[in-house]
């Protein structure tokens, strides 16, 4: 990626970062914004690309960044 930053965080920092993530992706269904929630599922993926236990969510093509 051409901009890529990097943050340290401890266990629990990630799952609650995870939490946000799952939080704001409901609120902004509630809110009739797809394209926004769906930034937060694609998020909540590139977070988790390096565990081998999470399954990432498939995007619908319209909504893939």
């Amino acid at each position: 990626m051409e901009d890529e930053k990097t943050i340290t965080l401890t266990r629990e920092q990630f799952d609650i970062l995870l939490l946000m993530a799952g939080y704001a992706s409901g609120a902004a269904m509630q809110a009739k914004d797809a394209r926004m929630a769906w930034s937060f599922v694609h998020l909540t993926n590139v977070l988790n690309k390096d565990n081998p236990d999470f399954t990432p969510y498939e995007i619908p093509p319209e909504f893939r960044v």
